[in-house]
């Protein structure tokens, strides 16, 4: 009995002292959660950012690969599609002359008229006096970044040269949220602030168009805040303006 008795008050307190270190060790795990999220918790910057892109005006120059793919499209067009009118009318021309030579007074009316090579030799001299404008243009000359008339064969898209941290970065125009505005409505503050007639550029939506965070340098951290969210809208740049300034 004794034994069992020992035995019995053993296990009690072993089971006690499990409980009451189950107790204090997940005490502590709370206290340790909550002292490290209270010394990593920050708040974000929202901010808002444009776009602003000019599509290209012109095609691109064809590579190497796609002038032969271009050719061999044509030749196997040539090869299975059926005779143009233009094509007919030149064999008509054709036959109407062989008769010609042969003595047939018929067909005379008919070759005195303008034939399918007058035609196409006529629209190869209109062809050889037009002069298309260079695609390289004085812009691109000078190397004025600032032109909408530069590389009309790609996209432009608005980059301004502003302060992050202790930096200057090439970033794309962008203002931190204001209370009582939408993200659209920050959105155009930042083109107002930057383009004077800023009033004539559309936005694609109400919605952004995506989305990107990043961190505040440790130096540059104030009042809480540890990084910023931005939100991008995307706006055309259309219009006769020639120039941003």
């Amino acid at each position: 009995m004794k034994i069992r008795s020992c035995i019995s008050a053993f296990s009690r307190l072993n089971s006690c002292l499990f409980k009451n270190y189950v107790y204090n060790s997940r005490h502590l795990t709370s206290l340790v959660v909550k002292r490290q999220f209270s010394n990593t918790y920050c708040w974000w910057h929202t901010v808002a950012a444009v776009c602003l892109e000019r599509k290209p005006v012109i095609s691109q120059e064809l590579t190497p690969l796609e002038q032969k793919y271009f050719q061999y499209l044509q030749k196997l067009e040539k090869e299975k599609s059926y005779l143009s009118d233009h094509e007919k009318r030149h064999l008509e021309d054709l036959k109407a002359s062989e008769n010609l030579k042969k003595g047939d007074l018929e067909d005379i009316d008919v070759v005195s008229k303008q034939t399918a090579q007058d035609f196409e030799d006529a629209c190869l001299e209109e062809l050889n006096a037009y002069k298309p404008n260079p695609r390289k243009t004085k812009a691109d000359e000078t190397n004025d970044r600032k032109s909408l008339q530069r590389k009309l064969d790609s996209s432009l898209v608005l980059v301004i040269k502003q302060k992050l941290g202790n930096d200057f970065r090439w970033i794309l125009p962008q203002i931190i949220h204001e209370e009582g505005e939408t993200l659209r409505q920050t959105a155009e503050r930042s083109l107002h602030e930057l383009l004077p007639d800023a009033n004539k550029i559309q936005f694609m939506g109400n919605a952004p168009v995506g989305t990107y965070k990043y961190k505040y340098p440790k130096a540059a951290r104030k009042d809480g805040f540890c990084g910023a969210k931005v939100f991008f809208f995307k706006s055309p740049a259309a219009g006769k303006k020639s120039r941003i300034s």
